[in-house]
């Protein structure tokens, strides 16, 4: 199978590059950016009364054990009327965090004015609940809520920022109430102008006489009944429109973007020094299924930080850790490209039961987990907890200190990267990951799947966000990124909003793993691309549907011919007609490929088509007649994770590589940055780079220099992680 040469233009490609530091540019992130902005924290979870100087002691054990912020969960100033508080207890500990010299982020109510405030301001509790937060009373009781707080600490030595909202719950999952009914009526005009074009949206059998509606205050009465989550298709989801239910659950998604949005500006009417952060979490979940659009809230904040724990959020693995680790710290960077990130609740010691799993804690893998945080790009991280709980909830779990209060040896070794990540934040701000692929999310297909019968053979997860149709695409993507990580293959997630903002020719290439529903926007988009220099890799449910689940036509004239030359003609499931691909073995959906001008590269056993490649400008497309990302989703797909590794990096130049195959590379303009993961026994590894000529090697942790030669062989500790620092002319 050969390539087509890789011909994107470097003025396109530095133009890509300018239009992403522009997706999330402002004043603080460029003044993050200059300071070379990082921290290392920790919980401090006591709401139990407690002394000054039992406090400043603890205080003092964090920074002394390397730790450069607490997170204050106790703390909240106490209402005592609208608009007034007793600051004493927080004020209390912020002054002494400001003795101590330790950095702290609050984390109070900011976003739950209490029944007073809203009552003060004529706001029913409900309503302030259920609507957009777009009157002025509402505004205005967030204002009275938010800005005694904001102002009391705008000139604190220490402060960083404000969780605003973090670990979101599932938003509202229907629109069985008034309000609903007629902001959605609302939503659908503005999105669609006019009833004939939401018809044709919806309407799956047209009949002239008989339109799906005659009015826009029709629509509601398609979605009586129907609930969002992971249960919206039920016994007679033949019934279910699709276009109708999928708009209801991205109408629900933007109502919770539009409260958040709100919220933040009334924060910034009182603060625009200070961070505001929105944290995300289950990041493998079907995002519309919870209402959720990660990029998208991502871009409401100042800084986007993550909840990891291995306990909560590896079901959708089956418990797996370290290549999902550093998938979900890739899914927390990428969703806010260019800004300030954070892996900022994060496993910080062991769990027997507060979870989905429980988990042992160990100075190497603390370190592995910390790398690949690191390794991603976040620059920031945190742990759950300083301290553990003394009973009920989590009683003994978590903690970087021991049952009798000591610094635990995972807890040390922690402090000791903190430390190492302090020295070169500034390089490391600089760095990029170079990457050769841009991974294309698709909240339009995760949409659809909620709603697509259920498959016996796909409820094989632990729980209802880890089983079922509605995850099949999700483990494509992690299929997908596992086969890269496992053959060192840089890659970014991206999403089709980002790549029309212009910041496709940054990526040689770009692959769509399960992208069953697409718009003909992204088509557009796409072609655009591969005219330009790229390429474009599809797999065999490409462009299957539209955004609202009709079928996209088929044929010369289609959509997918348009970009591929060439369709994919039926879907069928091996199940019943076992398939390969010379040695490899193919499972799951293939398809029946008819070309119009793409050439044929790789056949099926049988004969049929497996793979085409087109060529179209400076570019070329190529389809996948199989599901490899899906098919690579668990461990042990080594043949085919080597075939899509070898597809999707054919046209990438001699690069790095080392024989341990979790290893990321941060470029920085005088130095590499290398984070080797050893999930395995002590071992030598090999590091070749064509591209560097390196003049000294440094383990950053132990800070001890290293021998350098053409070739650099060093040892990494079993069940562990080797941080390198490789300087270069």
């Amino acid at each position: 199978m050969t390539a087509h040469p890789h011909t994107i233009d470097e003025q396109d490609r530095q133009e890509a590059d300018r239009r992403l530091l522009a997706l999330n540019d402002s004043p603080l992130q460029r003044g993050y950016r200059q300071q070379r902005a990082w921290f290392s924290g920790v919980v401090w979870f006591n709401p139990a009364d407690q002394g000054p100087r039992q406090l400043r002691a603890e205080l003092e054990r964090m920074k002394g054990a390397g730790f450069s912020l607490v997170r204050f969960h106790d703390c909240d100033p106490q209402p005592v009327g609208p608009g007034r508080f007793d600051f004493a207890r927080a004020d209390e500990w912020m002054g002494i965090a400001a003795e101590v010299g330790i950095e702290v982020v609050l984390h109070v109510p900011l976003d739950r004015p209490d029944a007073a405030t809203l009552g003060a301001h004529g706001v029913e509790p409900q309503r302030f609940e259920l609507g957009h937060l777009d009157q002025p009373a509402e505004r205005e009781a967030l204002a009275a809520w938010m800005g005694p707080m904001l102002e009391r600490y705008l000139d604190h030595p220490t402060l960083i920022g404000y969780e605003l909202r973090g670990e979101p719950g599932p938003g509202q999952a229907d629109i069985d109430n008034p309000y609903d009914q007629a902001a959605f009526i609302a939503w659908l005009k503005q999105r669609y102008g006019t009833v004939e074009a939401l018809c044709e949206a919806w309407t799956l059998y047209p009949r002239r006489a008989r339109p799906l509606l005659e009015s826009f205050e029709q629509a509601p009465r398609m979605l009586e009944g129907l609930r969002a989550g992971a249960q919206i298709s039920g016994v007679h989801r033949a019934k279910v429109n699709y276009g109708a239910a999928r708009d209801m659950v991205r109408y629900l998604t933007d109502k919770t973007l539009a409260r958040t949005e709100a919220m933040r500006n009334v924060f910034k009417r009182f603060d625009g020094r200070h961070a505001v952060m929105l944290g995300s979490h289950q990041l493998f979940a079907n995002q519309p299924g919870l209402r959720w659009d990660t990029p998208r809230w991502a871009r409401l904040a100042d800084m986007h930080f993550s909840s990891i724990h291995l306990s909560w959020h590896f079901e959708q693995v089956e418990g797996e850790v370290d290549r999902p680790v550093y998938m979900q710290a890739r899914l927390t960077r990428d969703a806010f490209k260019g800004g300030w990130t954070s892996c900022y609740e994060t496993t910080g010691g062991s769990v027997q039961y507060s979870g989905g799993y429980g988990n042992a804690m160990t100075p190497g893998l603390m370190r592995r987990l910390m790398l690949s945080y690191l390794a991603a790009g976040n620059l920031s991280m945190a742990f759950w907890t300083w301290n553990h709980r003394p009973g009920g909830w989590e009683a003994g779990e978590y903690g970087l200190t021991t049952l009798s209060g000591r610094l635990s040896s995972w807890g040390a070794e922690a402090g000791r990267i903190s430390a190492a990540l302090g020295r070169y934040a500034d390089e490391l701000w600089q760095a990029t990951h170079q990457p050769h692929v841009g991974l294309i999310e698709s909240w339009d297909t995760d949409a659809i799947y909620l709603l697509e019968p259920q498959r016996h053979d796909v409820q094989d997860g632990p729980g209802e966000l880890s089983r079922g149709t509605a995850m099949q695409a999700i483990r494509a993507r992690i299929g997908a990124a596992r086969a890269m990580i496992d053959h060192q293959v840089p890659f970014e997630y991206v999403t089709p909003r980002e790549l029309a903002e212009g910041i496709a020719l940054r990526y040689p290439v770009l692959y769509m793993p399960h992208g069953r529903s697409v718009s003909l926007e992204l088509i557009e988009v796409l072609v655009d691309y591969v005219q330009r220099g790229g390429r474009f890799i599809a797999d065999v449910q490409f462009a299957f549907m539209d955004p609202w689940g009709r079928l996209h036509r088929a044929g010369e004239d289609g959509p997918a011919a348009r970009l591929l030359g060439g369709w994919v003609d039926t879907i069928h499931d091996a199940r019943t007609c076992p398939m390969a691909l010379g040695e490899v073995a193919v499972e799951g959906f293939f398809g029946d490929i008819i070309t119009t001008d793409a050439r044929p590269v790789a056949h099926f056993n049988d004969g049929r088509i497996a793979i085409t490649e087109r060529t179209l400008g400076r570019g070329s497309a190529m389809l996948l007649g199989f599901d490899p990302g899906r098919q690579c989703w668990r461990p042990g797909q080594k043949p085919m994770q080597l075939l899509l590794a070898e597809l999707l990096s054919a046209n990438r130049p001699p690069a790095w590589h080392c024989s341990l195959p979790m290893t990321y590379r941060l470029s920085a303009p005088g130095a590499d940055h290398y984070f080797l993961i050893n999930d395995g026994p002590p071992t030598p590894v090999i590091l070749t780079a064509p591209d560097r000529r390196y003049t000294e090697a440094l383990d950053v942790i132990q800070q001890r220099a290293l021998p350098v030669g053409p070739t650099l062989c060093f040892d990494v500790p079993g069940e562990s992680g080797l941080w390198l620092r490789l300087s270069h002319g």
